[in-house]
Order: structure tokens, then sequence, then C-alpha cells
């Protein structure tokens, strides 16, 4: 083989395995080494140039090809095979194709083993890459997309500004940064421990002392016993993309802890039913008793029988979060219920997520989705079932929870295709 060849030759096996994320055959090692020579057009680098853009265009590259092979135990189970794990581990906790070490072990055969796949998983989670995908995850859970299509009244909430919503997403992002890389511990006080991460502008939205904090520079706050905040729920993020232009809405709050924290399913309201609750000459003063009367509908009465209740919880929060005991002259009633629970305020709520079962469930779920990339079924149930267990037995860590997910059989395994072992 000539000098040129065998540079082309290792450049199409170099570039064709970070890409494909496996080795290339030799057929295809062949052809695009012939790419690169029809198109060099006596200028090396040209056709080095055509078999990248190939390659970036590839159905192999732009799809993970995810077929598996036949299991050692049979039963129509196949197993993703060492370089599709690699993919899968990879793509999940980095949000990026496998890097050298991990191609490596893949080529290894070693990732065909929980423990080996434990072992990636750990060094993979020490890399920043983990730590931004870690906040992509985050981001989706807590559906923080929709902040940036909040708009509020501006002449009843003065202050309110396209900054304030980008600080209210960074404090979220940077707690979430605390619970799962920096302090660690158990990712369910995410709903209730007294911290936050708080600039200029949201320590005046929250009432606090925080020296050092400007327009640009956050800093860590512990919430005094004084001062109304517990968890997430209780910052501006939450509150305020569950609220309205002009009022707030216990309707989205209870809504987003049925589905979002509790993973609960809360239908669609039917489609002859008017979501207009704007006040009207003869409607009664209050926010609250207006949903009253709403849930008088029948059609209406069942669904907000379920989620009104912890939505009440949060009423002396307005729409972008500033606390208020009264609303147009009436005293803010803020009682509510959690399955029947009778709970004072949203400060009740938080000590009641703490250790609540369906808290720890849920996030189990939304990451193993976030893993396989598709709702679980009913065959997910026994995996789900075992990871939630590891979870626990970890004292709720977030990046065991990441581990277990892992090391699952729902996350190694597939069933084969109709017709094929």
């Amino acid at each position: 083989m000539a000098t040129d060849d065998a540079c082309i030759d290792a450049y199409v096996r170099g570039l064709g395995r970070r890409l494909y994320r496996r080795p290339l055959t030799e057929d295809e090692v062949a052809r695009w080494v012939a790419v690169s020579r029809d198109t060099a057009e006596s200028d090396p680098l040209r056709g080095a140039e055509s078999v990248l853009a190939g390659m970036l265009q590839s159905p192999a590259f732009l799809y993970r090809v995810e077929a598996g092979e036949p299991s050692p135990d049979g039963d129509g189970v196949r197993r993703y095979t060492s370089h599709e794990m690699g993919a899968r581990l990879a793509f999940f906790l980095t949000e990026a194709g496998p890097d050298d070490a991990l191609l490596d072990a893949a080529d290894r055969g070693e990732l065909l083993s929980p423990e080996a796949l434990e072992t990636q998983a750990r060094r993979l989670l020490s890399s920043p890459r983990a730590r931004a995908a870690v906040q992509s995850y985050f981001a989706q859970y807590l559906d923080l997309g929709r902040l940036e299509h909040i708009e509020l009244d501006p002449v009843r909430f003065p202050g309110f500004s396209r900054a304030l919503l980008r600080a209210m997403e960074t404090e979220v992002r940077l707690l979430v940064d605390e619970l799962v890389f920096r302090r660690g511990g158990d990712i369910r006080s995410l709903f209730s421990a007294r911290r936050g991460y708080v600039n200029a502008d949201l320590a005046t939205l929250y009432g606090v002392d925080a020296p050092g904090a400007t327009a640009s520079a956050f800093v860590p706050v512990t919430f005094p016993e004084d001062t109304p905040r517990a968890g997430i729920l209780t910052l501006g993020a939450f509150l305020t993309m569950n609220a309205h232009r002009i009022e707030t809405s216990p309707t989205l709050r209870g809504k987003y802890i049925r589905e979002r924290v509790l993973c609960q399913d809360v239908p669609p309201p039917p489609d002859n039913v008017n979501l207009d609750l704007e006040r009207e000459e003869g409607d009664p003063p209050t926010l609250r008793e207006r949903l009253e009367q709403h849930r008088e509908n029948p059609a209406c009465a069942g669904c907000h029988a379920f989620i009104d209740p912890p939505g009440f919880l949060f009423e002396h929060y307005d729409s972008m979060g500033r606390w208020r005991d009264a609303v147009d002259g009436y005293p803010v009633d803020s009682t509510g219920d959690l399955d029947g629970v009778p709970l004072d305020d949203a400060l009740d709520l938080a000590k009641a997520l703490s250790t609540h079962p369906r808290v720890g469930a849920c996030m189990t779920r939304q990451v193993y989705r976030f893993a396989i990339s598709r709702l679980d079924g009913r065959g997910d149930r026994a995996p789900l079932a075992a990871i939630e267990a590891a979870f626990a037995a970890s004292g709720y860590d977030f990046q065991s929870l990441l581990v277990a997910t892992v090391r699952s059989e729902g996350f190694r395994m597939l069933a084969a295709p109709e017709g094929q072992p």
C-alpha cells in the first residue's frame, strides 16, 4: 500500500469509527477510500473533505441503528451490542457520541456487563458534558422552556422583565447542579429544601438579604424561617410559568404537581367547556370562589377536584412569585389538600413532598423515559421497580439513579422483532 493510500485508509477508519460510533466494515472502508480518490482531483485534502461530508450525511451517522444481538439468556430477548451500548450510554449521560475510552471499551466487548457499564457511567458523570446533559434533562422534566413565553400585565406586575425570567431559570439550574454534583444527597429535597440562588432581582422578589448579589452575580441563600420559601415550587420559575397574565392559576399549579412531580395523568378538559374564568359582573369576588363555582359543572368537577386542591396551596404567591396576604382587599385563603390530607399552604406541601413515595417513583420513571427515548409500557414494570429500589437504597441520590438506570435490563435489552430469534 502506498503512503498516500495508507494515510487515506487510516483517516477513513478513524473518522468512521468516531462518526459511526463503531469500527467500519472492510466494505465500508473500501467505499470511502474510493470516494476520497475519486473526488481528490490531485488534492488529498479535497478528497478528505468529500469523505467527511459524505459520512455526515450517512444514515449510520444521523441515526442510531440498534438491532441488537441474541442474548445468551434466550427467551426471545435480544441485548444491545457492545458498540450499541457505548452509544446509548454516551447519548444518555453526555448528549454526545462516545469518546475514545468508551469506543475502546466497546471494541473489547466490555459494555455487555452491568459492572463495566457502571464503571463507564461513573467516569462520564465526572465530565463537564454530563453536567450539561443533566441540566437538559431537568429542563425537560420541569418544563423550564415555558418560561421564555411568559407575558404578564406590566401594570399589575411592575418589575417583571425578560431578565427576571432568565434569572428564575438560572436559579433552578444552580440548585440542580448543587444537588446532583456539588452537594449530592436526597434529590427529592429539590421540592422542599429552604435553599435558593438569587441575583439582585430575585433577592428583591423574595425579600431576602443576599450580600454579593448583583444583576449578573448569583449567590446561595438559605431562607430563614420567617421567609415563606421551601423548594422550587415556592420559587419564581414554577410560580410564574403556572399562572395567567393577570391572575394566578391554582388549576395550572395543581396540574403541574400532579403531572410533573407525582407522574399522575390529568385528562384534557372537554371541548365544550368554557375555560375563561376572568371575573365578570355578578361573579364571586375571588378566584377560589369562581373555581369552586366552575366545579359545579359535572363535566369539570372530577378533574378540578383532583388538581385544584394542591393548586390552592400556592395562592399566597402572585403570578410573578411575590408574596401577598390579600387580593383586591380579600384575604388570601391558601388551604387545600393532597389526596385528602389537609394542608395549610405551600410550605406544608413541601414537607409532604419531602417523603412522599410518588416523588421518588416519578423521578425514576422520568429518568427511565429519558434514557430509553420512549414512554414506558407494561414490559418495563420490572426494571422500573428494580431501579426505584436501588434509588431508594442510595438515599435518593440522583447520580445513583442514573447508574441504576444504566445497569437495568430495560436499558440493556430489547425485544426481538416478530419472527426473529
